[in-house]
């Protein structure tokens, strides 16, 4: 039995087998393929990072023109884009969202705001027969529609996103 362990060991040293080799040319593949690895898992964290630092620059901007817009006091922004790196259309703008809030901007000074005067609350439940089944609906007035619009025309020009996919919410 020992020499059926032996004698293939035995053959190849006849062969002028180098053990050494092998052992560092399989090493050096398992590293390429090991590289290769870790570089894609690099490749994706940064392209990660490539698109959340594009898209909080986009957000600020668009924000920055809401803001330059007479009648808009506070603005927030989402956007939508497209994150597939390998896409002809990586980091097109697919969708913008905006809040705004309509009043006149704060100067430097601290203002101290009255509080609202107390009405009457309707509380209706939809759902029972002879209530009110009224549905909320935000105000929309000329002012709120002319503000949506301008906004919708500067970022349109700005990015080139289509109108349809910019939603613009004015509290």
């Amino acid at each position: 039995m020992l020499i059926a362990v032996i004698n293939p060991f035995l053959t190849l040293k006849n062969k002028n087998f180098d053990l050494g080799q092998n052992v560092i040319s399989d090493s050096m593949y398992i590293d390429k393929n090991e590289l290769e690895a870790s570089s894609k898992l690099l490749k994706d964290k940064q392209m990660k990072q490539v698109s959340q630092v594009y898209k909080e620059k986009v957000i600020n901007s668009i924000q920055e023109q809401a803001l330059k817009i007479d009648g808009v006091s506070q603005a927030k922004a989402d956007i939508e884009i497209n994150e597939d790196y390998s896409s002809n259309k990586f980091g097109e703008i697919t969708r913008v969202n905006l809040q705004i809030k309509r009043g006149k901007k704060q100067s430097d000074s601290v203002k101290i705001n009255s509080v609202m005067p107390v009405k009457k609350i309707d509380i209706s439940l939809p759902f029972i027969k002879g209530r009110n089944n009224k549905t909320p609906e935000a105000p929309v007035d000329d002012e709120s529609k002319k503000i949506t619009e301008q906004l919708k025309q500067t970022i349109n020009k700005s990015f080139e996103i289509k109108k349809d996919s910019i939603i613009v919410i004015v509290n």
